[in-house]
């Protein structure tokens, strides 16, 4: 006697259906982003949804910036400049930026990354250093962060005093700039509490909105050329 054939239900084909839609869907998304002129606060919405639907999160700053900035070995400080232009928007107040040293300084009022006379990250930091992170990943210049502030007390108990205070908050910048592929033999950590102002003492004791400026973070870019560039060309 032949024996019955099995009659189990059959998979359904929908989900092969949906994978190949999604797949799609993602595809025409990247052909998009890559030759099109996008608006940006839509485009950031987009990331959001892309992240949710497929369960995770998408670095914004990995997605929409990364592209933008392409080193090699020998990039010019004026090349950091305009990467920097290229990063963030031109109406945004986010740092200054001067030739000093043969080298490329960088000033962010420490306002924009900590918490008032803290060193735990703001709201902005993410966006902030993400960005100039891009920068530091790729190139092998010697990058010096320097903590400065204004004379005044800090905030929490852990910092006796603006040495404490700067030293965390420099170090924390490193931190993050190495967490985010900068070589660690390129970076050194420095912190002057309140012993070099922007604006002098006793003209802040009369405007205490000139005294904001001496609270920032500075990261010193020198124009030196990278010691293994140098070793490949003896």
């Amino acid at each position: 006697m032949a024996k019955d054939e099995c009659k189990c239900e059959a998979c359904p084909e929908w989900p092969l259906s949906m994978a190949d839609m999604m797949t799609n869907l993602l595809c025409f998304f990247v052909l998009l982003v890559s030759i099109a002129n996008f608006d940006e606060s839509k485009f950031e919405e987009a990331v959001k949804a892309m992240g949710e639907t497929f369960g995770g999160q998408v670095s914004q700053a990995t997605v929409t910036e990364r592209h933008l900035v392409q080193f090699d070995k020998e990039q010019s400080i004026q090349g950091i400049k305009e990467a920097l232009r290229a990063l963030f928007r031109k109406k945004e107040k986010i740092y200054t930026v001067a030739s000093k040293d043969k080298g490329l300084l960088i000033t962010i009022p420490t306002k924009n990354i900590f918490k008032y006379k803290k060193s735990e990250f703001n709201s902005r930091a993410q966006y902030i250093l993400e960005r100039i992170a891009i920068i530091m990943d790729q190139i092998r210049f010697p990058v010096r962060i320097e903590g400065h502030t204004d004379d005044s007390p800090p905030k929490a108990k852990k910092y006796p005093t603006n040495w404490e205070l700067t030293v965390a908050q420099s170090s924390a910048i490193g931190r993050f700039f190495i967490e985010h592929g900068m070589p660690t033999k390129s970076l050194t950590v420095m912190a002057y509490a309140d012993t070099r102002p922007l604006v002098d003492p006793e003209i802040a004791k009369a405007k205490p909105n000139e005294k904001q400026k001496n609270q920032r973070i500075e990261i010193f870019i020198s124009s030196l050329v990278p010691e293994e560039t140098n070793t490949a060309k003896k």
